[in-house]
C-alpha cells in the first residue's frame, strides 16, 4: 500500500522557483510500479507537470504535479491547486463511507503552468466541462446524490481558497491536512474545517501559498450540533 506519505514523496518531488526553471524529480521504478498498481484500479491524475502558486505580486513558486490517485487507498482526497473535480459517497450504516471519484470539471481556479522559461495555461483545462459560471454557486440539481464538488486554487495572486458544494443527505465535517510550501519540501499541517451544510457550498481560504492538500475522516455531525470550525 502506498500511504498518504509515499504519495507525498511520490508526487511532490521538489518546491523550487520558478525564476531556477525547477523541474519534477524521476520516479524510482518501485515508486512507479507502486502507483501503476494504483492508477489500475481508481481514477489518477496523468500530472507530469508543474503548477505555480503566487507567494506575493512579484514572486511564486512551482508545485510538481505526478501521477496519483484523486482519492487514496486510505480513502483519503488530494487535491492540487488548480483543480475542480467530483467524488460520490456510498452511505452504510447512516455513515459516508468509500468516496470515488466521479467527474472533473474545468477548474474555479485555473492554475499556470511553468514551462521551464515561461508561464502558460494548462490546455487540459480548455477540455473539460463546465460546472458553473466564475463566482456563482455550483448547480446541485445537475449532481448525484452524495457527492462533493471541490474547487482548489488562487484567485488571482491572493491566498488559497477552497470550495466545496455538497449533496449530501446531512450536515459533514471532514479533516484536512494541508502542505505549506517549503524550498526543496513540504512542510505539512492539519487545519481547521467548517461543516457543510446538506445542499449548500462552503467556503475555505488560508493567507498563504499552499501545495496540495489531503481530505479525510468524513462524519456526519448529530442533528442539532452546532457548526463549529475546528
Amino acid at each position: 500500500m502506498l500511504t498518504k506519505g509515499g504519495l507525498m514523496a511520490v508526487s511532490l518531488l521538489a518546491i523550487l522557483p520558478v525564476s531556477a526553471g525547477a523541474q519534477s524529480g524521476q520516479l524510482t521504478p518501485e515508486q512507479a510500479t507502486a502507483v501503476a498498481k494504483i492508477c489500475a484500479t481508481t481514477a489518477c491524475r496523468t500530472g507530469g507537470y508543474e503548477a505555480v502558486v503566487w507567494i506575493d505580486e512579484t514572486h511564486l513558486s512551482s508545485v510538481p504535479e505526478g501521477p496519483s490517485p484523486y482519492v487514496t487507498q486510505d480513502g483519503e482526497i488530494l487535491i492540487y491547486p488548480g483543480e475542480t473535480f467530483a467524488v460520490q459517497f456510498s452511505i452504510v450504516d447512516g455513515k459516508p463511507a468509500a468516496p470515488k471519484f466521479y467527474k472533473r470539471y474545468a477548474p474555479a481556479m485555473p492554475a499556470k503552468r511553468d514551462d521551464g522559461n515561461r508561464l502558460s495555461d494548462n490546455p487540459e483545462d480548455a477540455t473539460l466541462p463546465a460546472l458553473h459560471a466564475p463566482d456563482e454557486d455550483v448547480d446541485f440539481a445537475s449532481l448525484p446524490v452524495n457527492t462533493l464538488v471541490l474547487s482548489y486554487g488562487q484567485r488571482g495572486k491572493e491566498g488559497m481558497d477552497l470550495t466545496i458544494a455538497s449533496t449530501m443527505p446531512r450536515t459533514l465535517k471532514l479533516d484536512a491536512t494541508m502542505t505549506l510550501v517549503r524550498k526543496g519540501a513540504y512542510d505539512y499541517r492539519a487545519t481547521s474545517t467548517c461543516p457543510i451544510g446538506a445542499k449548500m457550498q462552503n467556503f475555505e481560504t488560508w493567507s498563504g501559498p499552499l501545495g496540495p492538500m489531503f481530505l479525510g475522516n468524513f462524519r456526519f455531525l448529530p442533528d442539532g450540533a452546532k457548526h463549529v470550525c475546528e
